[in-house]
């Protein structure tokens, strides 16, 4: 399969599954009150962070041992990294009842319950799910993870017309739903797998689990930084301001989020470019690649934000999903503040390239501080808490970025990110989680990164 039917792909893959988490939300933002609305976002916002611990601490390691076998050798390595994930993935789908600490009193005890269930189910399923995507891309099999997305998808939407027809509940529906196509896709992907097209038996040798712990817990340390922080920010804006408030951003935020998708697949074009540019010690080949994605980017942010902005007689939103257009200015915001959030990429690319994974992890750090910040405003900004902290995070890598990748280019001595193309590429995707969102990338070798 030549690059560009991998990225291609790559790219289908990103979008379907994105379209998949999309659904949920829209179907939330239609159907919910806005204190429940405010509800489903805690639960979300506690279903992206729980789902980095099976992903982060041995799916990766996992891949990059994947990465490291014979190219014969990969997809027979599927089994064995299933079996090791399934506990972690287990805790996580558990540890998402901790978002009942922070449940605001609005909601009832029996939606509580609900959307508890459905995000451990959502929780324990998912991070496999991308997993195995992930493992087809690895094994040169990208159409294969695009027929699981594919799956997905199509389960997500037969699944909601069958529960809104048979009047299912709407507090069992968003990620009772996203389970259940889950759970269609892992089945077609275990079909998908009885075709590939042969592995090499002697390549099915993983590193031992306590190895690839010791690899991953760095991982997720410097994965969890932004993830809890947007969770603990979704606590601090429902206590100060309300659920309804909270739920308000949420609406805001599903309206906005195509922009994330968009700016992850761009950034696949680039994202090669932009981790050899630091490798090799080349800021021309870095700007050439950040200039690219910037441009695109920057006109589609613009154009969105024209189109959906605003309650205009040209938005077809304004009608679909009211809830989001209660508080005047609040998705042109919340727009600008995600177009804020991933216009950076491309020098997150560099530092992992340049091996700065310390100092990356240091910066969010500090994001992560002022996100919380400027959610303890809440009180006085309500809903705007949200969007403003993405604003805040996107300053702080604005600064923070650009004064490591100095060091980055005028350091011949730094510590290099491991030289083989495809171990680099798995490690740095590994790395790459913005505001604790999904994000979808499809590198040389077709590895994408999920959340």
């Amino acid at each position: 399969m030549t690059n560009r039917w991998k990225l291609i792909a790559g790219v289908l893959d990103a979008g379907m599954s994105s379209l998949a988490t999309l659904a949920m939300g829209v179907y939330a933002v239609r159907f919910f009150d806005p204190a429940m609305l405010g509800g489903y976002a805690l639960v979300f916002s506690a279903f992206l962070l729980v789902s980095l611990v099976p992903r982060e601490l041995v799916f990766v390691p996992a891949e990059v041992a994947a990465v490291l076998a014979p190219r014969s050798a990969r997809i027979g390595l599927l089994p064995n990294t299933f079996r090791v994930g399934l506990l972690p993935s287990l805790v996580a789908g558990l540890l998402t009842a901790v978002w009942i600490l922070g449940a605001p009193p609005e909601i009832p005890p029996s939606a509580v319950l609900s959307l508890t269930l459905t995000g451990i189910a959502c929780a324990f399923l998912s991070p496999i799910q991308d997993h195995v995507r992930r493992m087809f891309h690895i094994g040169a099999e990208s159409w294969k993870a695009v027929g699981v997305s594919v799956v997905q998808l199509l389960g997500m939407a037969t699944a909601l017309g069958v529960m809104m027809y048979l009047e299912v509940p709407t507090e069992w529906v968003p990620f009772g739903a996203l389970a259940l196509a889950n759970l269609l896709s892992l089945i077609a992907a275990g079909g998908f797998y009885q075709f590939h097209s042969g592995i090499d038996p002697g390549g099915n040798k993983l590193p031992a689990m306590m190895e690839l712990l010791r690899t991953g817990w760095l991982l997720l340390l410097g994965a969890v930084l932004a993830p809890a922080a947007a969770f603990l920010s979704a606590v601090i804006v429902a206590r100060l301001a309300g659920a309804a408030a909270l739920g308000y951003a949420e609406a805001a935020r599903v309206i906005a989020r195509p922009l994330p998708v968009l700016a992850n697949g761009l950034a696949a074009v680039v994202r090669p470019e932009s981790i050899e540019a630091a490798q090799t010690n080349d800021p021309t080949i870095a700007r050439n690649a950040s200039r690219l994605y910037l441009k695109l980017f920057s006109w589609a942010g613009l154009l969105y934000i024209a189109l959906v902005g605003f309650e205009t007689s040209w938005n077809p939103l304004t009608s679909m999903l009211p809830n989001a257009y209660v508080v005047a200015g609040l998705v042109a915001v919340t727009v600008v503040g995600e177009i804020l959030s991933v216009i950076q990429l491309p020098y997150r690319y560099e530092l992992v390239g340049g091996g700065r994974g310390l100092e990356l992890s240091q910066v969010e750090g500090v994001g992560a501080a002022a996100r919380l910040g400027t959610a303890a405003t809440a009180g006085v900004s309500g809903p705007f808490a949200m969007p403003l902290g993405y604003v805040a995070v996107a300053a702080v890598r604005a600064v923070g970025y650009r004064r490591v990748l100095r060091d980055v280019y005028s350091d011949s001595r730094r510590t290099a990110i491991p030289t083989s193309s495809d171990q680099a590429d798995t490690t740095s995707e590994a790395s790459l989680d913005v505001d604790g969102v999904e994000e979808t990338a499809a590198p040389r070798d077709g590895v994408r990164e999920t959340c």
